[in-house]
C-alpha cells in the first residue's frame, strides 16, 4: 500500500535538517492549502517571539541576581564596619575630649621685648628695684586690659609670661651717658626688681656681643609662635629692622599672622611697617616704653678717648673711625722711631719698662696718629668680628683698590694675593647703620 500524503511542518518531524527549515509557500492555489500555511507562520512567529522573551528574562534575571549579589555583599560589608565603628565611636570620643581638654589647659600670652631698643620709662629705673617690681605690675596690668577689651577670644584665665632680653651693663652704660640715671647699679636694681615682681617675668641679661638678644628673640619666637598654648605674642621689636626676616618667613602663615602682634615702643623702623601683622600704633607699650634715645646722647666713638663703642655696618662688620692721610715719607720715620704701639695706643703695655720698643719718648698728637695709622697696618686676628673696643689693628685692608680688574674671589687691593689682609677683610662696606655698646 503507497504511503499517505502529508502537508509539509505538519504532524511530521522528517529528518533535523527538513525540521529546522521553514516550509515554502504553497505553489497551488488551493484555498484550504494556503489557509493551513498562514496558521502555520501565526504560530512559528509566536513560537520566536515566546523564545526571544524568555531568553531576555533570563538575560534580565542573570543581570539583577548579579547585582542583588554585589549588593548583598556591600551591605554585609557595610554592617560589619558601622557595627565596628559603633564598638570604636566611644574610644575615639574619649581621644577627642582628651585632646581638647589639654589643648583648653593652660593658656598663656607671651610678651617678647628686645630691651637693647625698647627701654623702660626712665622714672621707673631711677627707682631702681621698686621701680622695676612697679614697671612689671604696670605691664602685667596692662596686658590683661588689652585682653579684656581687643583680644575677646583669649581667655581671661590666661596666663602672662614676659621675657626681656638685654645687654644689662652696656645698656646701662648709655642710660649713665645720656643722663637718665646716676649710676649702672640703678639699672642693674631695676632688671633685679622687674625679675622678682612676677613669677614668669624675666630680665635676662645676655651679656656683650653682636646681635645675642637678637637670636635668643628670634628662637624664642620661633617657638611660642607655633605653640597652641600660646594664645597671643606681643613682640617688641620696633626699633629694629634685623627682625623683618623672621616675620616676613611666616606672613603667609594665617594661624601665626592672627597670633602675633607688634608693639610700638619707638617709632616703627620701615622695614617692618608693611609686614603682616599690623603693627599696633599708638599702644600701651608705646606708653610703657622710654622715647628714643637722641643721637646727640649716645657716645660718640672717639677711640683716643676709648668710649666703648664699636661701629658696625649692615652686615655686622667692625668699622673702625678714619685714620690720617697716609704719608710715606712720616710713616717711615714713625717706625724707625720704634715706638711701643701697645703703650702709647692703649696705655697697657704688658712689659712696661723691660718692653723692646721705646715707652720714654713723647710723642706729639701728629705722631699719635700715625702711630695708630701704622698699627691699622697689621690685620686684627680676630677679623672684622672683633669686639674689642681698644683694639689697634686692622679689621679691613688700607691699602687702595687696584686700578686693574680684579676676578672675583681674589684680593682687591693694590698688593693683590701679597697682601697680609685676609680675603674676607677686603671690599668692606663702610657704612656705620648702627654702634655696639660694649
Amino acid at each position: 500500500m503507497a504511503t499517505a500524503p502529508f502537508l509539509p511542518g505538519l504532524g511530521h518531524t522528517g529528518t533535523p535538517a527538513l525540521a529546522s527549515s521553514a516550509v515554502p509557500s504553497p505553489s497551488t492555489t488551493d484555498p484550504e492549502h494556503a489557509a493551513f500555511y498562514q496558521r502555520y507562520e501565526l504560530l512559528r512567529q509566536k513560537e520566536k517571539a515566546k523564545t526571544e522573551f524568555i531568553s531576555e528574562l533570563l538575560t534580565r534575571y542573570e543581570y539583577l541576581s548579579q547585582q542583588y549579589q554585589t549588593l548583598a555583599s556591600q551591605s554585609q560589608y557595610n554592617a560589619q564596619g558601622e557595627a565596628a565603628w559603633k564598638a570604636e565611636k566611644p574610644v575615639y570620643e574619649r581621644y577627642l575630649q582628651q585632646y581638647q581638654r589639654a589643648l583648653s589647659e593652660n593658656p598663656f600670652v607671651m610678651v617678647l621685648i628686645d630691651g637693647d631698643g625698647m627701654v623702660f620709662l626712665n622714672e621707673n629705673i631711677r627707682d631702681g628695684e621698686a621701680g622695676g617690681r612697679l614697671a612689671a605690675s604696670q605691664l602685667d596690668i596692662a596686658v590683661r586690659n588689652w585682653i579684656e577689651s581687643e583680644a575677646k577670644e583669649v581667655p581671661l584665665s590666661s596666663r602672662i609670661i614676659c621675657r626681656v632680653y638685654a645687654n644689662v651693663r652696656g645698656l646701662g652704660d648709655v642710660l649713665v651717658r645720656t643722663g637718665a640715671i646716676g649710676a649702672i647699679e640703678d639699672f642693674e636694681n631695676f632688671v633685679r626688681g622687674f625679675t622678682r615682681a612676677k613669677t614668669l617675668f624675666d630680665f635676662i641679661d645676655v651679656g656683650a656681643g653682636k646681635d645675642r638678644a637678637d637670636e635668643k628673640i628670634i628662637e624664642n619666637f620661633k617657638i611660642f609662635s607655633q605653640d597652641y598654648h600660646c594664645r597671643k605674642l606681643l613682640f617688641g621689636c620696633s626699633h629694629d629692622n634685623g627682625y623683618a626676616r623672621i616675620l616676613e618667613e611666616c606672613s603667609d602663615k594665617s594661624e601665626i599672622v592672627s597670633k602675633v602682634v607688634l608693639l610700638e615702643g619707638v617709632p616703627f623702623e620701615k622695614e617692618l611697617l608693611p609686614l603682616p601683622p599690623g603693627p599696633v600704633v599708638n599702644s600701651w607699650a608705646a606708653k610703657a616704653a622710654a622715647p628714643p634715645l637722641p643721637v646727640s646722647a649716645l657716645p660718640a666713638y672717639e677711640p683716643a678717648d676709648r668710649n666703648k663703642v664699636i661701629a658696625r655696618n649692615r652686615a655686622g662688620q667692625r668699622i673702625d673711625p678714619p685714620t690720617k692721610d697716609y704719608d710715606k715719607a712720616e710713616v717711615d720715620r714713625i717706625k724707625k722711631l720704634k715706638l711701643c704701639n701697645v703703650h702709647f695706643l692703649r696705655q697697657e703695655c704688658p712689659y712696661d719698662m723691660q718692653c723692646a720698643h721705646k715707652h720714654t719718648y713723647q710723642p706729639d698728637r701728629s705722631e699719635i696718629a700715625t702711630l695708630r695709622l701704622v698699627a691699622r697696618m697689621s690685620p686684627c686676628s680676630i677679623g672684622s668680628a672683633c669686639q674689642d673696643y681698644k683694639c689697634i689693628f686692622g679689621h679691613r685692608c688700607p691699602a687702595p683698590p687696584s686700578t686693574k680688574k680684579v676676578p672675583k674671589g681674589t684680593k682687591s687691593c693694590i698688593f693683590a694675593e701679597t697682601c697680609k689682609f685676609p680675603l674676607e677683610l677686603h671690599d668692606i662696606d663702610s657704612n656705620v647703620v648702627k654702634t655696639l655698646v660694649v
